[in-house]
């Protein structure tokens, strides 16, 4: 995951595509919920354009595979398929 990142429209494509559903807080926090496995993954606001940090993206892994709603390896090759390289500002 090191050099790679993760915008908040990948990882709402990521959870969305797993059978998650977005919503939105009264606060304006976003949703994910997934019924099945009773998890529910709670995200400050932001723009789709706006990278995920570290301590959300494991957040949102362990959960995501610790309550069963998505199997470790899949998620994993799921996720590499939405990072983008980053790209190093000169």
């Amino acid at each position: 995951m090191k050099g790679k990142i993760l915008t908040y429209d990948g990882l709402n494509r990521l959870l969305t595509g797993f059978g998650f559903v977005r919503g939105r807080t009264p606060d304006n926090y976003q949703v994910f919920v997934h019924e099945p496995s009773d998890t529910i993954i709670l995200l400050p606001a932001a723009q789709p354009d706006d990278v995920v940090d570290a301590l959300h993206r494991a957040a949102v892994r362990r959960m995501v595979i610790e309550r069963g709603a998505v199997d470790e390896e899949v998620y994993d090759e799921a996720l590499e398929s939405l990072e983008s390289p980053m790209l190093s500002r000169a």
